[in-house]
């Protein structure tokens, strides 16, 4: 019965997130990269203060994500000059496509509150867990700009700090390839408790199936 209950739990889950991430990739691509846009904004310009230029600009013409990172850091061993170097700014430049994994957890999320009954309270729920999806993409974007602003950085030592560079591409690996999909499970969790008990029936099911 358990196994039951969550099968179909799962496949609707799945069958939900199939609509969406379709939905994202031939409508919704662009439109929710601007959304990211303007929340990933918000901690650009609260967490660093850029005198010079604005931490975020995005070309009209490739859609390019183009930031301006503030280090204030000296080089005092830069290969290109013999006395220090005073850096105030890392510049680049990231393709659309590469800021826009962080848009999916959106997708990912909503599917699987889709795949449970629905009510007012449900719906309530979702929103919320949209919200902090929501935060946790913009500080994601912000993370993957400190952290390609850090890296460039270091690398303009002559010899750069091997555990610095670990640290960093460390760091990158969770932002980037692990964050924009496990949050909206973790979140899922939180916000529809619904899934533990189908979760933790399935489980004592096959338990109780092996005894006997």
């Amino acid at each position: 019965m358990g196994e039951n209950k969550l099968g179909q739990l799962l496949v609707k889950a799945v069958a939900s997130q199939l609509a969406l991430l379709v939905l994202w990739w031939t409508v919704l691509y662009r439109p929710s990269l601007g959304l990211l846009r303007l929340t990933a904004e918000v901690p650009l310009t609260v967490l660093l203060t850029n005198p010079s230029k604005s931490t975020l600009e995005v070309d009209p013409s490739s859609g390019d994500w183009n930031f301006s990172i503030p280090v204030n850091a000296v080089v005092k061993d830069s290969p290109q000059s013999g006395s220090p170097v005073q850096v105030d700014a890392i510049d680049f430049a990231a393709p659309a496509e590469n800021i826009a994994p962080f848009t999916i957890g959106w997708f990912i999320y909503l599917g699987l509150a889709l795949s449970v009954p629905i009510s007012r309270d449900s719906i309530r729920r979702t929103l919320w867990g949209l919200l902090f999806q929501t935060a946790i993409s913009a500080l994601a974007v912000f993370t993957y700009a400190e952290v390609n602003a850090r890296g460039t950085l270091a690398h303009l030592h002559r010899v750069p700090d091997p555990g610095v560079l670990w640290l960093l591409n460390f760091v990158y690996h969770i932002d980037y390839l692990v964050m924009p999909y496990a949050s909206p499970f973790l979140l899922i969790l939180w916000t529809h408790p619904e899934w533990w008990p189908k979760l933790i029936g399935i489980r004592n099911g096959s338990r109780r199936y092996v005894r006997t």
